[in-house]
Formats: C-alpha cells, structure tokens, sequence
C-alpha cells in the first residue's frame, strides 16, 4: 500500500509534538520540583492535594486567630496585675491609717495617694489594644469607665474560633472585674479617700480597706481565669502545629517531585526529542520542513 508524503510528515509533525509535550512537562517538573502542576498530570492527585491545602489554610487561620487570642490575654493579665498591685497599695493605706494613731497630716497625704491610686486605676480598666477598650465588652469604642467610675460597656463576650467546632472566650468585662454586684472597686476608692480626709472616720477606713481587699481579690480571679485560657490556647496551638507538619508531609508526598527521578526522566526525554528530531530530518525534505516551519 502506497503511503502519500502527506501523511509521512503528518506522523512525524505528530510524533514531534508529543516529544516536545513530555520534554516540556519533565523540564517543568524539574523546575518547579513538582510531580502535579496541573490538574491532567494526576487528576486523583490533584484532589488530595487541593483538600492538603484547604486543610492547612484553615489551621493558619485558627493560629491567627489563636495568636491575637495570647496577645489580648498577655494585656488583660499585664494590666490586672497593675491593678492587683494598686489595690493592694491601696488596702495597705487603709491599714496604716485605721488604727486612730494617724495624724491629720498624714491622713492628708494617704488621701491624695487613695486619689492617684485610683486616677491610674480607672486608666487601667480603659486599657485600649489595636483601638479597642478591651474591659467594655463588645462596646468596645468607647470607654468601659467614666470618670464617675460607671461601667458603660456591655457584658458581651469576645470569642475567637479555634477549631472547627470550637470557640473559646477571651476577654473580661469591667463589670466583671471592676464592678460585680454589689461592688465597685472605684466607689470603695472613693469612700476610703473621703474618709482618710475630715471629719476622719476611722471605721470607714477600715471597712472600706476590707472593700478593696475583695476587690483586689475578684481582680486575681479573673486573672487566674485568662491565664487558664492563655494555657488552652497555648495546647491547642501545638496540637495545630503538630496536624500542620503531618498534613504538609502528606501534601509533599501527593505533589512533590523526587527531583533524582525526575533529572533522569528529563535527560531521558531530551534525548529521546533529538532523536526524533534527526530522525525526522531525515525522512524529510529540507525545503518541505523549512515551509512547514
């Protein structure tokens, strides 16, 4: 059977373009280090690897939202234990001048302590992060205290997603802290400092310095509180980062090139396109190959 030239070269033109393709895709895989570098090259492949990599950027954000989680935490436990060591001035002052031995000049000067006592107090509990009063619940544009000492936040609670099932809360309220039922750290400032000044009252004193202690000690509770969840976070943390580094080892595994192979397969190919290129040249005609260029 008589083969025209038409199709002699069609075979060649066709058998030199796959060459070229599987040139083309060694030379990718070996500069990209990649076995899957689009969807044709494993199609069972490419799912696994697209899931790996869904699954790892839902753990970068449970860690982003974990980290800002710390960052809120490290401040609340920064500034409660300012406020913790304040009020224990503070109780330590009502002590001293609770036993009727003081003179008036000191009760003077123990008055304007309680006053700048509880002037830092009051900036404390309006302790802004990133532009947020982090005591004033979700209202937390405005001030969580006025100068009154009033707690103008909400009881909103901020939580971050950690997992996908699970949120955790991260903040205190001022009211919580600052103003339970029933007690206002800034109203038992207030009423020690008016009654250290005169007419003195030395049972107030001691009363109110009684206030503060319990005050202080609501303080240290939510302290232990937030550092309670700082721990949870800090586990959860290392648990992501342990299912992130078996997750990557999986997408490697699925996605990633031996690169020793694959410079084989390469050369392989390389030399398999020369080949066919001579070949090819041979068979046809100089001023046929230069047109069809």
């Amino acid at each position: 059977m008589r083969v025209s030239s038409n199709a002699v070269y069609n075979t060649i033109i066709g058998n030199l373009s796959r060459n070229s393709e599987r040139l083309l895709k060694a030379q990718v895989k070996v500069a990209t280090e990649k076995r899957i570098n689009r969807p044709s090259d494993d199609p069972i492949g490419i799912g696994k690897v697209l899931d790996y990599r869904k699954r790892l950027a839902s753990i970068d954000q449970y860690q982003g939202n974990i980290a800002k989680g710390k960052t809120r935490i490290q401040m609340t436990e920064t500034t409660l234990d300012f406020v913790s060591n304040l009020l224990t001035d503070a109780k330590n002052i009502a002590m001293d001048q609770s036993t009727g031995s003081t003179e008036s000049s000191d009760r003077e000067i123990a008055a304007e302590q309680i006053a700048a006592i509880r002037e830092q107090v009051l900036q404390l509990a309006n302790t802004r992060l990133g532009g947020e009063y982090i005591f004033a619940g979700h209202n937390t544009h405005e001030p969580a205290f006025s100068d009154t000492g009033s707690y103008d936040g909400d009881s909103g609670e901020k939580k971050i997603i950690i997992d996908e099932n699970t949120e955790v809360k991260i903040n205190l309220t001022g009211k919580e802290i600052f103003a339970p039922d029933g007690s206002n750290v800034f109203n038992a400032l207030d009423a020690l400092q008016a009654a250290l000044e005169e007419p003195y009252v030395q049972s107030t004193v001691a009363a109110q310095g009684n206030l503060i202690a319990e005050a202080r000690d609501q303080v240290n509770l939510g302290r232990a509180s937030s550092a309670s969840t700082f721990k949870r976070l800090e586990g959860y943390d290392g648990m992501l980062d342990s299912f992130k580094f078996r997750i990557e080892d999986m997408l490697s595994k699925t996605e990633d090139a031996d690169l020793a192979t694959a410079i084989v397969e390469l050369q392989f190919e390389e030399r398999a396109y020369e080949a066919s290129l001579a070949a090819s040249a041979r068979v046809m005609q100089p001023s046929l190959l230069n047109f069809l260029k």
